[in-house]
């Protein structure tokens, strides 16, 4: 995974579920560096994620505080 401006890179790893509406969802922990930048990128954690649409919401889980500490969603630009 890339974060804009800050350089690391991680390597993930996750699965993809289909909901009983026809959801789907994705899980998925960075489990380590694939390069480092300037900035640090806490590992422990999960993100867990739902895609309605071309919309993809969820939130980054820490198992240390055992919660949700940050959310994001993402559009697509285009869909083909």
């Amino acid at each position: 995974m890339s974060y804009p401006g800050s350089q690391p890179r991680t390597k993930v790893t996750g699965r993809v579920e289909l909901t009983s509406n026809n959801q789907v969802d994705i899980v998925w922990t960075e489990e380590g560096y694939a390069s480092r930048g300037p900035r640090s990128i806490d590992l422990d954690g999960e993100y867990r994620a739902r895609i309605v649409s071309q919309t993809m919401a969820g939130d980054w889980y820490s198992r240390s505080r055992g919660r949700a500490v940050a959310s994001f969603r993402m559009v697509a630009a285009s869909a083909t």
